[in-house]
């Protein structure tokens, strides 16, 4: 959750309350299609692994030298982030298989190609070591992502820092985006990032500005 009056990243602080550029309720339907089902006044999520629900696009906003924020209310129950080492493995296995493919067992035991295998062995033992440490098991979370286009490019914004995990109930929850003097989105898009397994519940989704001196 980040506090729209912290400093930019420039150190200069927004000034004045955030105006309201678009508001989204349980009426108003997503892009997502089924991944998101909406439920009371909000929607709700049931996911078994980490993915990113696009849930509305807001053309043109019509915004420069602002502070753009993305709030919502984020709600959880046994939201089981991913472990960092299942990553890890991800990366670490097919970089095994890259380094092995090009040996055969005869050229690891005649020409010297088992270094490459000593190396695959090394890396995946290394992996295996790095799950017993408290800081590599998990990664992940339940938080707000936004995306602004500039023309052909296009950046984001992410409350990953503050990410739920576990069970929580209704928390306000928001990420900023700084815009300097000539940067004028074309597009905004509001995405919930799911990185994990478990249920998030999301509603009162805001796009609000807020000024810079």
């Amino acid at each position: 959750m980040s506090n729209s009056s912290e400093p930019t990243a420039n150190g200069t602080q927004p000034t004045g309350e955030p105006r309201v550029l678009k508001a989204f309720t349980s009426g108003d339907p997503t892009i997502a299609g089924g991944a998101i089902m909406q439920e009371g006044d909000g929607w709700q999520a049931e996911v078994t692994e980490g993915q990113t629900i696009h849930l509305f696009e807001v053309p043109d906003p019509g915004v420069e030298e602002c502070m753009l924020i993305y709030r919502a209310e984020l709600k959880t129950e046994d939201f089981q982030p991913t472990p960092l080492t299942k990553q890890l493995w991800w990366l670490l296995v097919p970089t095994f298989i890259i380094l092995c493919a090009g040996s055969s067992f005869f050229t690891a035991i005649v020409k010297g190609g088992w270094v490459h295998w000593l190396w695959g062995i090394v890396a995946l033992i290394c992996a295996a070591a790095f799950s017993s440490l408290p800081a590599f098991r998990r990664k992940g979370g339940a938080y707000l992502e936004m995306w602004c286009r500039f023309s052909h490019t296009q950046f984001f914004s992410k409350g990953f820092p503050h990410a739920l995990t576990g069970t929580n109930d209704w928390a306000s929850c928001e990420t900023p985006f700084y815009l300097k003097r000539g940067q004028r989105p074309t597009l905004v898009k509001l995405d919930l990032a799911l990185q994990g397994s478990g249920k998030v519940w999301i509603r009162n989704i805001q796009l609000l500005k807020s000024p810079l001196p």
